[in-house]
């Protein structure tokens, strides 16, 4: 029986993950293509003809951005002077300040933090972006998921986007599943140069772990 997960929109703009899938068939054709046709060109050594590299392609599912929108990199510093914001803005040239927990999040003007706004489950606008620090950003996608007991949801990057990095994280059963009422799954990102997305263009991959293979030890055999 196989392991099942569950996902659910949250919201009408939300994209939901989708399996990654290697077309193996066109490089095939195309490297037959050269080895009747050509004399010296061949294609035999591609990627898609390595099974360790397509294993690894459609390992988990890949999440797609839920709009299309420019990300640029995010400088910002922490502070703790909330009695005087201002004056702190003025110090460091900053001009935005976020609330993070037990202090702020400085940034300067930056369009997309600000502007992608969505409307909340009660009526009221709520932040697609929030300010992490060193750099990055919470990005909320507007769907929630459900993992098994004792399983774990691995976050990280994808190849393809070498401009926007994601920090590699694992989520416990119990962090994932409170995404499913009302907060929705956020990924954290960092932006290190202009990057251009397209809606559902995947930037990230979720991959299921079970808590046994954090667990496993190395062994060294001689």
């Amino acid at each position: 029986m196989h392991t099942q997960i569950q996902v659910r929109r949250l919201h009408d703009w939300a994209v939901l993950p989708e399996k990654a899938r290697v077309d193996r068939k066109d490089a095939r054709a195309e490297a037959r293509l050269l080895e009747s046709d050509f004399r010296y060109h061949r294609a035999f050594r591609q990627p898609a003809a390595c099974p360790p590299w397509v294993m690894g392609q459609e390992l988990g599912w890949l999440l797609p951005s839920p709009l299309t929108m420019t990300l640029t990199p995010i400088a910002d510093v922490q502070v703790g002077a909330e009695e005087d914001l201002a004056a702190a803005g003025r110090l460091l040239g900053i001009s935005e300040f976020w609330r993070r927990g037990s202090g702020y999040i400085g940034t300067e003007r930056s369009s997309w933090l600000r502007s992608y706004q969505y409307r909340g489950a009660e009526g009221a606008w709520e932040a697609m972006f929030l300010p992490n620090g060193d750099g990055t950003a919470e990005w909320h996608l507007g769907w929630g998921m459900r993992i098994p007991e004792d399983y774990l949801l691995l976050i990280t990057g994808l190849d393809s986007l070498p401009g926007l990095v994601i920090p590699t994280g694992v989520l416990t059963d119990r962090q994932v599943n409170h995404t499913w009422e009302r907060t929705g799954l956020s990924v954290a990102i960092r932006p290190l140069q202009t990057v251009q997305l397209s809606r559902g263009q995947p930037f990230a991959r979720m991959v299921l772990l079970h808590r046994e293979s954090l667990q496993a030890k190395l062994e060294e055999v001689t």
